[in-house]
């Protein structure tokens, strides 16, 4: 790894140096981790402004089906009317199973994406220990 200073003007010992060059991995690893949370946020947010998108739509397709039932003595049109606001609900029902689905996916998502990252973390302990160790001897 290089982090843009020769090892030899920074005059440090190679445990000095291995401890630097731990703390870096470990806060790039810090920093990963926190765009993964704010990412995990970011879709979390999306779905549930999805599902507030299937309700506005529903709200819509019940208001224009009074809108015919109400205001329009077509027999024809009524049946649209009708049909509209049979449909309202279904688009709502629609939307929760979406809604359920979606947010049942992300977090088993973030729940094995966790369990790498300590996975990785814990492996990486290990092996700067190891590498610590070995220079030591």
């Amino acid at each position: 790894m290089n982090d843009g200073l020769s090892e030899e003007k920074k005059g440090l010992s190679q445990d000095e140096m291995a401890r630097e060059r731990t703390e870096l991995s470990e806060l790039r690893t810090g920093m990963a981790t926190e765009r993964t949370d704010l990412a995990y946020e970011r879709t979390a947010l999306t779905n549930s402004q999805t599902f507030l998108a299937y309700c506005r739509t529903a709200i819509g397709t019940f208001a224009a089906g009074i809108g015919m039932f109400e205001f329009i003595n077509n027999p024809n049109i009524i049946h649209v009317g009708v049909g509209l606001m049979i449909a309202s609900p279904i688009i709502v029902i629609i939307g929760v199973i979406h809604f359920l689905r979606v947010r049942h996916r992300i977090e088993s998502e973030a729940t094995r994406r966790k369990q790498v990252t300590e996975m990785l973390e814990r492996e990486f302990r290990e092996t700067a220990d190891e590498i610590a160790a070995n220079e030591k001897k």
